[in-house]
């Protein structure tokens, strides 16, 4: 359905929804686990949206935190540090610094951080993601037990491990009220807090 649609809009000159389409495509396969085709797609996508966009315009920036974020799901750093830079500057440039759609690239690049063994700089971005959506949403929301998550991963590394597991603790607990006991992210954080009384 997909690839007879963004045709038909290539044919039409609909470059820019042509290149949204091509996203929802790379996320099916994403999702699929074929990587390698999601991620083709999505820097065709990006391409798209760079050269009909620019690169300070919100599409751009989310085409290129989708781009990123395969990268991170491949553990490909190099490459997905510019791409989430990319995003979050654009997205902090148009939308401010302190809105909740920049908070997505902020816990991208806390991510890569703390993988290349940045973790003062993880930490600060983790923090202002945690205070903007917490002001935002307040406590009990996902996107909280998602800041939530990584933050307590990042005590981890910090060899905090009684704080992490505070952490842990507490993103299960909002995930299994707002998401349910069998849902993916529950069961993620489930098996974090397990690691983490493992290393108590």
């Amino acid at each position: 359905m997909y690839k007879r649609q963004i045709k038909r809009l290539k044919e039409n000159n609909n470059f820019v929804l042509a290149a949204q389409n091509i996203l929802r495509l790379s996320e099916a396969y994403k999702q699929a686990n074929h990587l390698q085709e999601a991620l083709d797609l999505a820097k065709e996508a990006h391409e798209i949206m760079l050269k009909f966009n620019g690169k300070i315009h919100l599409l751009s920036a989310s085409s290129s935190g989708y781009l990123g974020s395969i990268y991170i799901y491949q553990e490909d750093w190099k490459n997905a540090e510019p791409m989430i830079q990319h995003s979050m500057v654009v997205r902090s440039k148009l939308l401010g610094e302190f809105n909740t759609k920049v908070c997505i690239p902020y816990i991208n690049l806390a991510i890569i951080y703390m993988h290349t063994d940045r973790l003062d700089a993880a930490e600060e971005l983790l923090l202002k993601a945690l205070m903007i959506r917490e002001k935002r949403f307040g406590r009990l929301h996902q996107d909280v037990a998602i800041t939530l998550y990584e933050l307590a991963n990042l005590r981890g590394l910090q060899m905090n491990i009684n704080e992490a597991l505070t952490l842990h603790l507490e993103a299960y607990e909002i995930r299994k009220t707002k998401l349910g006991l069998v849902h993916y992210f529950t069961n993620k954080s489930r098996l974090a807090l397990a690691l983490s009384l493992i290393h108590i």
